[in-house]
């Protein structure tokens, strides 16, 4: 384990920029429904009898193809969206069919119902399981018994992975992630969203510049609630001023903040960001897995990011996934524990052993924390009472 104490950070830069992709964009679309195939795959492997997570990697989900056309008071379907599950799924165990397709389905139609309401599947969304089994490896997607999934038994880094993850966010990364959150009703069950005439293809953008914080939100009315571009106007200031006042109250005084919602001019007049059913992928715009926000709901381009999207690879043994979520409880711990903004990076070579990581580094601001013994040990302690593949099914709405 390496410790360094060089860390500065990004609340002390004089600039920063962040963004998030909110939870209707096509590329956060296509994360959520990898990670809830992933999710409910391993879940159906523990609970039936095979008893451990099979191989499996659903981390290719494509979002796209659809064309709904809208106009002030209405719209109208002329291509539906087609999501296609690709990657690849352990289809049977023991000779017995687990169902895959059924399984990758049911998962996107949850997932979809949560996030993309508006939308219904096998009308407006077409949903293709297209996970294979072709492989180098026999049984690798087919296996007999658990001697066919070693990892099962002794998890082994499946890849060459670096993971790295920050804490705490600093107060930028914090207004634009619960600024978007703040679209929704968190109450439930299942989140809703807080307006009915807004959709879910939501983008924040923050620029900062000293305690000066310029938010640009883009924010989808539903074009069936709009009836002129008078009434659509007059909404977003309305949606502008509600949004400001969240964004300010989250900002708790430590920023001085300025929010637009959809501010588009063109010599033409203003360009409406409004949709049929609230989200970009019913006009042509496709979305793929690991083009949008990492693992904590973010793209902070000043801070170092993983290379590895987590979202759809398998929870129990992928290094991309499960070092992700290792550094970044680690990372909170770290802050919570001692206080003091950090940085965890994992590593292990491909074969070795998943846990503990070969390769640890903590990195902390100058002259702040714990000794490196002290820092040492609670890592260690943290590291071994962490479990796989348990830890790592945590169901998560806010990816």
């Amino acid at each position: 384990m390496q410790i360094s104490r060089s860390l500065t950070s990004v609340a002390d830069l004089p600039v920063e920029t962040v963004e998030r992709k909110g939870f209707g964009h096509p590329d956060t679309l296509a994360d959520g429904i990898a990670e809830a195939v992933s999710q409910a795959f391993s879940k159906a492997c523990l609970e039936g009898e095979p008893g451990a997570v099979l191989h499996h990697n659903v981390d290719k989900v494509y979002i796209g193809a659809g064309h709904i056309a809208s106009w002030f008071g209405g719209h109208e379907v002329r291509e539906p969206v087609v999501v296609r599950i690709n990657g690849r799924m352990s289809s049977s165990y023991g000779g017995t069919d687990l169902g895959i397709e059924d399984i990758q389905i049911a998962a996107a139609t949850e997932y979809l119902s949560v996030f993309a309401p508006h939308y219904r599947v096998g009308e407006t969304i077409r949903i293709e399981p297209n996970a294979t089994q072709h492989t180098k490896r026999p049984h690798w997607f087919t296996p007999r018994d658990l001697a066919d999934v070693p990892d099962a038994k002794e998890p082994r880094a499946s890849d060459t992975a670096l993971c790295v993850a920050h804490a705490p966010l600093s107060p930028t990364e914090y207004i634009v992630r619960e600024l978007e959150y703040a679209l929704w009703d968190w109450s439930g069950e299942h989140p809703v969203p807080r307006w009915s005439d807004v959709g879910q293809d939501v983008k924040v953008f923050a620029w900062r510049t000293g305690r000066r914080l310029e938010v640009t939100a883009c924010v989808p009315l539903l074009s069936d609630t709009v009836a002129s571009l008078d009434a659509y106007l007059e909404r977003i200031r309305h949606l502008e001023g509600e949004l400001q006042t969240i964004a300010e109250r989250l900002a708790a005084g430590r920023l001085d903040v300025r929010l637009r919602v959809n501010p588009v001019d063109t010599p033409q007049g203003h360009r409406c960001y409004m949709l049929a059913l609230g989200s970009c992928i019913e006009c042509g715009e496709e979305g793929v897995v690991g083009r949008g926000n990492g693992w904590n709901g973010l793209i902070s381009p000043l801070r170092p990011r993983s290379m590895e999207s987590p979202f759809g690879k398998n929870p129990a043994y992928h290094t991309g996934k499960v070092y992700g979520q290792v550094a970044q409880r680690l990372a909170d711990d770290i802050h919570q524990r001692f206080g003091v903004a950090c940085s965890v990076w994992l590593s292990s070579p491909n074969g070795y052993p998943l846990l503990p990581p070969h390769n640890i580094w903590v990195e902390l601001p100058p002259g702040e924390g714990p000794d490196d013994r002290e820092l040492e040990a609670f890592v260690q302690e943290r590291l071994q009472n962490t479990q796989v593949p348990g830890d790592m099914l945590v169901r998560r709405y806010r990816p």
